[in-house]
């Protein structure tokens, strides 16, 4: 897929330079144009802006293969790493270059303008391909079955639009085709193995069907996966990745002491929200299963009655009557899992992980779901690929859900990864408080609600965000003068 890829790649990274630095330079210009200051200097900001904005978007793969409409959680994205990089390199120009500060308010708007332009610059691209019938030609070896089965596991209506999948047969024009892709029954036909050979040696570019969904969907195809495969995937596991498991384990307890230390102040503070809105203890224990299948007790601050589960065991289920009122705020905000901090102290949780299965459940999945007991075979975590990408699961199918990507982040897990997880979570606590969603992959209904109740939503939501914000603003202001 890396010709492909590339392609997309190219057009994006083009039109993010072709837009970026120039109205940075621009913008630096006109918000210093009363000042006595050299256009080197200008020149030069709008330079570092744009080289790190770009490593950031590639890091992060805002610059994506085969998806072309950009999403919610993209513009949330790219205006906060707008937003962080104009500090970084106002503040550091400030010192070495002696260019004047920008103040909070400028920083905000150039964020704005920047980070607009640059959705709407991706939102012509995309109307502008596909005003042009742009797609591509996929050949697929397999059966018209499976050929379906692929079809409904692109949930994206915008793929379904970009490609026309082509069964194979022998009167295929293959050459035509940009890209081939083959189910893994082919490995075990002679038929199709001799033509996937012969595709392959014509320079065409050829892969395994589950690797195509993998990089659209984020997430592995768990019908199509095995034991045998994921053994393949471990035996064939970069050996940096083994070394940074271990580092994992080293560094991420010394984090987790130094965040409790620096979080003391909000922990306490919601402790006593707890304390005072609902009867009962402010900490709420539960048993979960760890690494190797290893139980130990989960820490939380309570966000439920404490009659909760008179009855037994319950899966979560939305809008849960069980939940008290501060409750729901603090799952809201995740603030209900800063205690998980002392868990990862004692080595019994990561930063990022497949969520921690409780006993009573983790029985019930693994005999209804094939490969669910793998979940296990690596440290649990606090937040996870699966966790922002598919939100909480509350039956056997949202599981199963989780479970395709929790394998996707076992299979490509790294530093990389964890970071883009941590971000993602970031945006993934945003987009829930603003807009509701549970899930990076949710579909918000439109129809739900009337507009302006959700227009009122929003606003009121965003007052309260604009409080925070500008309180945290000034006391850093007042500290740092």
């Amino acid at each position: 897929m890396n010709m492909i890829e590339n392609r997309h790649n190219f057009l994006l990274k083009i039109g993010f330079l072709l837009v970026f630095f120039p109205l940075s330079f621009a913008l630096n210009v006109l918000t210093f144009s009363h000042k006595t200051v050299p256009s080197a200097e200008f020149f030069i900001a709008a330079l570092a802006t744009t080289a790190i904005m770009f490593f950031f978007m590639s890091f992060f793969q805002l610059f994506r293969a085969f998806r072309f409409f950009p999403r919610k959680s993209d513009f949330i994205v790219v205006s906060l790493l707008i937003f962080c990089t104009e500090f970084v390199v106002q503040f550091g120009l400030q010192h070495w270059m002696m260019l004047p500060a920008s103040s909070w308010f400028t920083l905000i708007e150039k964020t704005l303008v920047l980070s607009t332009t640059w959705y709407i610059t991706h939102l012509m691209l995309a109307f502008l391909l596909k005003s042009l019938g742009y797609h591509l030609n996929i050949l697929f070896l397999g059966t018209q079955s499976e050929l379906s089965q692929l079809d409904s596991n692109l949930k994206s209506s915008v793929y379904r639009e970009i490609f026309k999948f082509h069964l194979w047969d022998k009167d295929s024009h293959h050459q035509a085709s940009d890209l081939v892709i083959y189910s893994p029954r082919c490995t075990q036909d002679e038929k199709f193995k001799y033509h996937l050979i012969q595709l392959t040696i014509s320079n065409l570019q050829v892969m395994d069907v589950r690797n195509l969904v993998e990089d659209i969907e984020n997430r592995v195809d768990l019908d199509l996966q095995s034991e045998t495969d994921l053994l393949k995937w471990a035996q064939d596991l970069p050996s940096n990745s083994k070394y940074y498991l271990r580092l994992k384990s080293f560094f991420e307890p010394l984090i987790a002491l130094l965040m409790l230390l620096l979080l003391a102040p909000v922990m306490l503070l919601t402790a006593l929200a707890v304390k005072l809105s609902s009867a009962g203890p402010v900490f709420f224990k539960q048993r979960r299963l760890g690494i190797g299948g290893k139980t130990f007790d989960i820490l939380k601050f309570r966000t439920m009655r404490v009659d909760a589960e008179s009855k037994g065991a319950q899966w979560a289920q939305q809008n849960d009557p069980r939940i008290t009122p501060i409750g729901n705020i603090l799952r809201i905000l995740h603030l209900d899992e800063l205690p998980q901090l002392i868990n990862i102290i004692n080595g019994d949780v990561s930063f990022v992980g497949p969520r921690p299965e409780r006993p009573e459940f983790y029985e019930q999945l693994k005999t209804s779901i094939p490969l669910f007991y793998l979940r296990t075979v690596i440290r649990p975590g606090v937040t996870g690929w699966a966790q922002v990408w598919a939100g909480y699961a509350a039956t056997m199918e949202e599981s199963s859900t989780k479970l395709a990507y929790d394998f996707y982040y076992m299979k490509k897990m790294g530093l990389r990864m964890d970071v883009i997880s941590v971000f993602l979570t970031f945006i993934h606590v945003v987009r829930k408080f603003f807009f509701s969603e549970k899930s990076l992959a949710d579909q918000v209904d439109a129809t739900a609600n009337p507009i302006w109740q959700r227009a009122t939503a929003l606003g009121r939501r965003a007052l309260i965000v604009l409080f925070l914000t500008t309180l945290a603003m000034s006391i850093t202001t007042v500290a740092i003068s």
